[in-house]
């Protein structure tokens, strides 16, 4: 998420929810 947002790491909480759901493995 951090690699795609460069600095969105407050969305990246957000959206950290949901994109473990869809791809764990990223995590």
């Amino acid at each position: 998420c951090i690699d795609a947002k460069g600095e969105g790491a407050t969305e990246c909480d957000k959206f950290a929810k949901y994109y473990r759901s869809l791809c764990p493995g990223e995590w």
